[in-house]
């Protein structure tokens, strides 16, 4: 056997041993499920960390399906609150609207019952039933519940002059469509309210974040104006005041406030498959960013 085939059996045989290790190391997902469902949640939490460093960037299917069932797990071991968590972390990297959806409305039973409310009805049935007709019924009760309290202030909202009313809404609103689309597959009761708060939200971001660009240039201008330093002799930039300072300082976690709503904005738009929506939201996240950034770099700046 020459030299060269003698690398490529090496090789091969390498690489399958690297597939059966890995497949040793990263239990599937129908094993994670069989220990949900046999009451082992600790182990199936540990399973699915296990399983997920086996996994590449690329895997974002593979890693939602870990992460939803890693809240199953926390579900049912009585961990609600983590349980969220880890829906969320599975919403994040969803590959569509209906799985970004349910991995959202899932959040929302999973903190429903860590206030309080019934424990999801999928709780209680093996984890392959998730999506279940009674936990269907569940999402439309607290859909319900959620929108009486939300409808009368999204009529205020947008009849209002103020950006802070819009801080609470849009990630409630983002709910509903998720509660909405999660048990029914649709969002149309939803639409007209997330068409009504979004426009309305994006005018009032917009302006608000002209105000904050522009007082952070005037401040950044006025701190690099040359002047004479009264009683020492010379002439020095003027720096800024302790009030600039303050204003700067004040801008800063206001405009990672604002950049926060852009992102509830930006899932609703996804949600209602707006692209054009979607990428309104993205610009006023990054402008909000821009001028953060603006700001700390002003704050910094040795004049």
């Amino acid at each position: 056997m020459t030299r060269t085939l003698i690398i490529v059996a090496v090789s091969v045989i390498l690489q399958v041993f690297a597939a059966a290790q890995a497949q040793d190391q990263a239990p599937p997902v129908a094993q994670i499920r069989a220990a949900i469902e046999k009451g082992e949640y600790q182990e199936a939490v540990k399973m699915v960390s296990q399983a997920e460093r086996g996994l590449g960037r690329s895997a974002r299917g593979e890693r939602y399906a870990l992460l939803m069932l890693k809240g199953d797990a926390l579900q049912r071991a009585g961990s609600p609150i983590y349980a969220a968590d880890a829906y969320n972390d599975a919403m994040h990297i969803a590959t569509g609207r209906q799985e970004r959806a349910l991995a959202r409305a899932s959040a929302v039973l999973a903190r429903n019952t860590a206030a309080g409310g019934a424990k999801p009805a999928s709780a209680e049935l093996p984890a392959a039933a998730r999506g279940a007709d009674a936990d269907k019924e569940q999402m439309r009760r607290i859909y319900e519940n959620i929108r009486k309290q939300v409808e009368p202030k999204v009529k205020e909202a947008v009849e209002g002059t103020t950006l802070p009313p819009m801080y609470d809404l849009l990630p409630s609103l983002a709910d509903l469509a998720s509660l909405e689309l999660a048990a029914d597959r649709s969002i149309e009761k939803t639409v007209p309210l997330l068409k009504q708060l979004g426009a309305r939200a994006r005018e009032l971001i917009d302006s608000e974040l002209g105000d904050l660009e522009s007082r952070a240039t005037d401040i950044e201008r006025a701190a690099g104006e040359v002047q004479l330093v009264t009683g020492r002799g010379f002439v020095g930039r003027r720096g800024l005041h302790t009030d600039d300072r303050k204003a700067l300082e004040e801008m800063i976690p206001y405009l990672a406030r604002i950049e926060g709503v852009t992102r509830d904005g930006r899932r609703i738009a996804e949600l209602l498959e707006a692209p054009q929506a979607v990428e309104q939201w993205e610009h006023l996240g990054v402008r909000a960013s821009d001028i953060a950034a603006q700001a700390q770099s002003a704050l910094d700046r040795q004049y």
